[in-house]
């Protein structure tokens, strides 16, 4: 796909998900060596890898260099299925050391916020919890 992304100009970025693909910063970032486009990126979510590893070693290993966006969401390890996802602060991700990581590789660019909507009465409130936390995380 590399070759149809450079054509357009257009960048695209692999998200790293949990189906044991990439398992590791470093096999994740000899991925994209390997692969050896500027238009080939990580989307990096930083709750999907709190299940083997810690959310900001990957953003210091695959660096601006390969971050095109990242994508924040929280989850509890020791829970599997949809039903580790939670609100932003709820769960295991460290928010303090992703954010020093974030500003660390000097990211300057859209985080994409995700929820489930925990709240079945006030779906609503996962948007406004989602937006207090991103504020709060953004020094807002």
């Amino acid at each position: 796909l590399a070759p149809y992304a450079e054509a357009a100009e257009v960048s695209m970025g692999v998200e790293n998900v949990w189906n044991k693909f990439l398992l590791s910063p470093l096999e994740f970032r000899r991925f994209l060596d390997e692969i050896n486009s500027p238009y080939v990126g990580a989307y990096f979510d930083v709750g999907n890898i709190i299940y083997i590893g810690y959310p900001d070693q990957w953003i210091e290993i695959l660096g601006s260099k390969y971050i095109k966006k990242l994508h924040f969401c929280d989850a509890r390890s020791e829970v599997a299925g949809l039903s580790m996802f939670v609100d932003l602060f709820e769960g295991d991700v460290d928010f303090g050391a992703v954010m020093r990581a974030v500003e660390e590789i000097a990211y300057d660019d859209w985080i994409t916020v995700e929820f489930l909507p925990n709240y079945r009465r006030y779906p609503y409130q996962s948007i406004i919890n989602a937006r207090h936390s991103l504020k709060t995380l953004l020094g807002q």
